[in-house]
């Protein structure tokens, strides 16, 4: 019983770590068009 409550904490965490990874990964593409688009303006 230990061992699945163990299983599952690291399955949600899993989850909220990809979660923030997504994220992260949502802003640095959102970072570079407003970039290229600041360029193109200037």
């Amino acid at each position: 019983m230990n061992e699945l409550s163990e299983l599952e904490k690291l399955r949600a965490e899993n989850k909220i770590l990809r979660a923030e990874k997504e994220r992260a990964e949502m802003e640095v593409s959102f970072l570079k068009k407003l970039d290229e688009i600041e360029r193109r303006r200037g």
